[in-house]
């Protein structure tokens, strides 16, 4: 089970794992950038003061995931958890994506998560929006 609670901790082991979890990392921040932020480069950062995750987007301020507003956090960590996981089959449970989402980004969360990459993955969300539906 992969929650926001856990999400520092398992954040900070990828990136100071060994060199295929700091590429997996890696090709997810890419990811990320590529499919919601118009290939704008995205930095996760498990920022050890304050144990957090920090977010930079571009060449915008470094920023606390928690600033950036629910919606960036309803993307990310599901998007974590697949990549963390690609490679072996799963079952992955998200419940209610749309939560602080706008609309058009709930269809991007849908259609990135059945790309290619996921394909060991079988997805079941729970919702109440047309939009994923």
């Amino acid at each position: 089970i992969i929650s926001g609670q856990s999400c520092y901790k398992d954040f900070k082991e990828d990136l100071l794992g060994d060199s295929s979890s700091r590429e997996h990392f890696a090709e997810m921040e890419e990811f990320l950038s590529k499919e919601f932020f118009e290939n704008e480069k995205v930095t996760l950062i498990p920022h050890e003061k304050d144990k957090t995750i920090h977010v930079q987007i571009g060449s915008e301020e470094q920023r606390d995931i928690f600033h950036l507003g629910d919606g960036l956090q309803a993307l990310i960590l599901p998007i974590f958890a697949c990549f963390r996981y690609r490679h072996d089959p799963s079952i992955v449970v998200i419940e209610e994506p749309e939560l602080n989402l706008h609309p058009s980004l709930q269809r991007q969360l849908i259609q990135a998560l059945l790309k290619d990459k996921f394909e060991n993955h079988q997805f079941f969300c729970t919702t109440h929006s047309n939009h994923l539906l």
